[in-house]
């Protein structure tokens, strides 16, 4: 899918703000295991708390070393999703490391950085499905993956990203590898920080919302 960027024209009737969850980025989780956040509630805040965790796991250089990822994996994915499908994201993870320039170790050559991050409280998610056992958390972001010359800020870019959730024991676990489409894009590029009015507009309200420590407000 096309990038979508506001225009110039006439925005009267679109929303100026977004209702504020209590979910904040980074927390409720209710214990850590291997540094990662883990026990999240069978709520819909717990989901969404998982699901943002998650996406900010796997955004991270550590999934493409190969002695890393896969206890990284077992931490966050449900059991059966992992013994169904895990050559599958393996072959993934590989193509995308050999596409960014990463060796077999997910190293970067020498005077490289290999840069990756998700930023999901510059944006804002929303619930689009929630059950007993199952849930879909779509979180819009600013993201960051390239590798660069050491001192080079890297190629951003925005994009909503599908986070399915699967309820394991007393946790929420990834379901399936998150699913991604670019855009909407702010009109401020790179690091900026799109305000509140700016991304209501290019979300339409809705059932979207912020989070507790958003930024740019």
């Amino acid at each position: 899918m096309d990038a979508v960027t506001p225009d110039d024209g006439d925005h009267e009737g679109l929303p100026t703000s977004l209702p504020v969850s209590t979910v904040r980025v980074g927390a409720g989780g209710t214990r850590e295991a291997n540094g990662i956040p883990a026990g999240f509630p069978g709520t819909v805040e717990g989901a969404v708390a998982a699901a943002t965790t998650y996406l900010s796991v796997l955004s991270t250089g550590a999934m493409f070393d190969p002695s890393v990822r896969p206890e990284v994996l077992a931490q966050i994915g449900d059991p059966q999703w992992l013994a169904a499908e895990r050559t599958a994201v393996e072959a993934r993870y590989q193509n995308r490391a050999r596409e960014l320039g990463l060796d077999a170790t997910g190293h970067e050559p020498a005077g490289k950085l290999l840069l990756c991050t998700a930023y999901p409280a510059r944006g804002a998610f929303r619930v689009a499905g929630k059950e007993a056992a199952t849930a879909r958390i779509e979180i819009w972001h600013y993201y960051e993956q390239e590798v660069v010359a050491n001192g080079v800020a890297p190629k951003g870019g925005w994009q909503r990203t599908t986070v399915s959730l699967r309820r394991s024991g007393d946790d929420w676990k990834l379901s399936a590898v998150p699913s991604a489409v670019e855009g909407p894009t702010p009109l401020g590029t790179g690091r900026i920080v799109p305000g509140v009015d700016e991304r209501a507009a290019l979300l339409g309200g809705g059932d979207w919302q912020l989070y507790a420590n958003t930024e740019g407000v």
